[in-house]
């Protein structure tokens, strides 16, 4: 017979498989290896990478107010394992363990949202992508605040697991991604010297952009929050918007070369 206070400490090993437990991104100061503690923080060669993506799947280099983005978190290793999982979330560079996560975190694969406190995490669930190349990786959204701060730290861990069903024998690794808050975006930035001049009608937004220039749009409510967001727009289009409710909004856009324009329009 199995003692009581062995199966207790089995359900908590296998628990892991499906989700880590809060709080282990390296945000506070611990991380995977709390648990998975056969070998030094990475040993073998195990990193952890966090790559921030824009709509059209470039690594970008600072934030903007209220845009979404796609962030991918991978887990590589010196050698083969067998499966692997993860832990991230957002906080404002320089935050105490008991300051808030920053954004907000939902779709994506094979990942769930977890909270300790007021800070939000993501992580893996049971089902887990595939190993390839001695890397495996899961890809989700974050959404920034209608204000950032200055910069935003990204923390994660994860761990190169050999499949054995317990935390014995695996890697871990850890990494850390800063941001800053762009200095020319937002809502509440100065307007472009280029604006735009859009015009709301019938559930569209009737608006000339420069020809064959525009990356990205999105469309803001007056509380900073993105209500639609478009790509690869040229010349004059108009763009689908149903009225949410009588208010200002604005419509951001970035140019190819970075420049940033926007302009108010109101919906009736």
């Amino acid at each position: 017979m199995i003692p009581a206070f062995l199966l207790g400490m089995s359900a908590v090993l296998f628990s892991n498989s499906a989700g880590a437990p809060a709080g282990k991104a390296g945000d506070k100061g611990s991380t995977c290896i709390a648990c998975h503690n056969s070998h030094s923080l990475g040993d073998n060669n195990t990193a952890v990478g966090i790559a921030v993506k824009d709509d059209n799947g470039n690594v970008v280099t600072s934030l903007t107010d209220g845009m979404q983005y796609t962030i991918e978190v991978s887990v590589s290793s010196g050698s083969s394992f067998a499966t692997g999982g993860f832990e991230l979330t957002a906080v404002a560079t320089g935050a105490g363990s008991s300051d808030p996560s920053v954004g907000t975190f939902s779709g994506g694969s094979m990942v769930q949202k977890i909270s300790q406190g007021n800070r939000d995490y993501v992580t893996h669930i049971a089902t887990k992508p595939s190993v390839q190349g001695n890397a495996i990786s899961w890809q989700f959204q974050w959404t920034a605040p209608a204000t950032l701060p200055s910069s935003v730290t990204f923390y994660a861990a994860g761990i190169a697991a050999n499949g054995n069903g317990t935390s014995s024998g695996d890697y871990v690794g850890a990494g850390t991604v800063v941001l800053p808050r762009s200095s020319a975006t937002g809502i509440a930035s100065t307007a472009a010297s280029n604006g735009l001049n859009p015009v709301w009608r019938h559930g569209r937004i009737s608006v000339t952009f420069p020809e064959g220039n525009i990356v990205s749009a999105a469309v803001y409510n007056a509380a900073g929050q993105t209500l639609k967001r478009f790509s690869n727009l040229s010349g004059h289009v108009e763009l689908p918007f149903p009225s949410s409710g009588k208010g200002l909004h604005w419509l951001v856009a970035q140019t190819r070369n970075g420049q940033w324009l926007r302009g108010a329009f109101f919906t009736k």
